[in-house]
């Protein structure tokens, strides 16, 4: 992974929260006024209930790219 990709993260692309291993798809990004920028990540996983689990947001500099399959979003079935 070169430099860039470090720091640059690609809304669409696989994601994980370096401290706490939670991954995902980055589906979204804030700029925030007092504070670093975030990024969102959606699991690729259903709840129990059969809806998607819930996005979380994590400062950007903990948030690196997961290597392989570029992924836009995730399938579920109701």
């Amino acid at each position: 992974m070169d430099a860039l990709s470090k720091h640059c993260i690609v809304l669409g692309l696989r994601a994980r929260d370096m401290i706490t291993g939670f991954e995902g798809v980055a589906t979204g990004r804030l700029e925030n006024y007092h504070g670093p920028p975030e990024i969102r990540i959606q699991p690729e996983f259903c709840g129990d209930d059969g809806k998607p689990a819930e996005a979380v947001w994590f400062d950007e500099g903990r948030v690196e790219l997961v290597p392989g399959e570029a992924r836009v979003g995730f399938r579920w079935t109701p």
